[in-house]
């Protein structure tokens, strides 16, 4: 009895934890800028997009 009662207040607090955790994570999306390639950003981004035209250059 003692291990289904451990066992039910762990998978409750485990599933709240993870809706307060999910909450904040989709909280943060809506809230962080710049986190999709809809903003000017390529899908798939490269070392070339990153360093644009200076990636063409070699230095010693």
């Amino acid at each position: 009895m003692v291990i289904a009662v451990i066992s039910a207040v762990w998978v409750t607090a485990s599933a709240g934890l993870a809706l307060v955790v999910g909450r904040g994570i989709r909280q943060a999306d809506e809230h962080a800028p710049y986190t999709d390639h809809l903003v000017g950003l390529p899908a798939e981004l490269t070392v070339a997009d990153v360093l644009g035209a200076s990636s063409a250059r070699v230095s010693h």
